[in-house]
């Protein structure tokens, strides 16, 4: 049964997630992207540091994986760049997002727009967990169960970082305390400023509209809550999201591989 979250820490760090019955637990690491080389054999002949990985998982166990950073620091890049380096590895692979394509979920989408300033803070934090909820229900426990990898274009961090901005954390902790608990995150760690360009030059090649968080104090406050998640939060992965999108999708490959996948 999954633990009751504590309240959030003090000075802005928030408390453990929670942890669901039957996933297993891995220490947290730190890691920036490097230079080592990608083996993309199948996961049963790939080799990782420590020697071969067929002891730690058998290459159908199913995994939830998440990614998850500020606006303009590539998560929806890499969780696409990841599942299909998944699949060419030889697994079947769910790659979904939030806000999901439910119903909840665009609801929740078309909160974050600038011309609906009318949803409050609180009634927006409480889409997301309800779609949340939603898209576990009827979209990632139905693939875990299938035996597919399921990689997650943001997920509950992204309400502790964007919702805990506006609405006291530990009420967001509350709202968010069913939720299946992801088995890795890897969060993209990209300056705000750096972020926002990157944003600008969307925005102009696509024409979409700004969104609540968009303004550059706020991206710089979520980068700040980000990085205060990820020191307090297990397991949670730091990729330098500064470099390469090839850079980055390589060293989210090669942590997945000596995880085993």
């Amino acid at each position: 049964m999954t633990q009751a979250l504590a309240s959030a820490r003090t000075r802005g760090h928030w408390s453990s997630l929670p942890r669901s019955s039957g996933h297993r637990e891995r220490p947290a690491t730190r890691s920036s992207v490097d230079d080592a080389k990608i083996d993309t054999r199948p996961a049963s002949s790939a080799r990782t540091r420590g020697g071969t990985v067929e002891a730690m998982l058998d290459g159908s166990q199913p995994r939830f994986v998440v990614l998850e950073g500020i606006d303009g620091s590539g998560t929806t890049t890499q969780s696409e760049r990841l599942s299909h380096a998944l699949r060419t590895r030889g697994h079947e692979v769910c790659t979904t997002h939030e806000p999901s394509t439910g119903r909840i979920g665009t609801l929740a989408r078309h909160g974050l727009g600038e011309g609906d300033a009318d949803l409050s803070h609180d009634a927006l934090a409480l889409l997301f967990a309800a779609d949340r909820l939603d898209h576990v229900a009827r979209e990632i426990d139905p693939a875990l169960r299938r035996g597919e990898i399921v990689v997650c274009d943001r997920y509950v961090l992204s309400s502790y970082a964007y919702q805990g901005l506006t609405c006291p954390p530990d009420w967001v902790a509350a709202i968010n305390r069913r939720a299946r608990v992801a088995d890795v995150t890897f969060w993209l760690d990209l300056d705000a400023e750096v972020a926002a360009a990157r944003v600008a030059a969307r925005q102009r090649e696509t024409g979409q509209s700004d969104e609540r968080f968009d303004r550059l104090d706020l991206q710089r406050r979520l980068a700040a809550s980000y990085r205060r998640l990820a020191e307090a939060e297990d397991p949670v992965i730091r990729v330098d999201a500064a470099a390469s999108a090839d850079d980055v999708a390589a060293a989210i490959l090669r942590h997945c591989i000596e995880m085993g996948l």
